[in-house]
């Protein structure tokens, strides 16, 4: 069994985040053309950046494709856990 390693410290994460924004940005800058100008969507990076940052500070294993499956089932759950409503209570709605 692998033993985690769990960085307790924002100061233990700072490498780890600094090294995968670097990484979004040197993306991002191959993205723009060479008049310098370009529209990019940053939603998508976001699970992009805190993914490997989590998957890597937190339980020191890369992020790939197993662990982005699970990070997409997470937030899979998470939607339907919020759109669900167990019960419905006549008039909640004025309250």
């Amino acid at each position: 069994m692998k033993k985690l390693n769990i960085m307790c410290t924002i100061g233990g994460m700072v490498p780890i985040m600094q090294q995968q924004c670097e990484n979004i940005l040197n993306e991002w800058k191959n993205m723009v053309p060479k008049d310098g100008h370009a529209l990019v969507d940053v939603f998508p990076y976001l699970v992009e950046y805190t993914g490997p940052v989590v998957s890597r500070s937190l339980f020191s294993v890369p992020f790939d494709e197993t662990i982005k499956r699970a990070f997409n089932m997470i937030s899979e759950l998470t939607l339907i856990a919020n759109q669900a409503q167990p019960f419905s209570i006549p008039g909640e709605e004025y309250v």
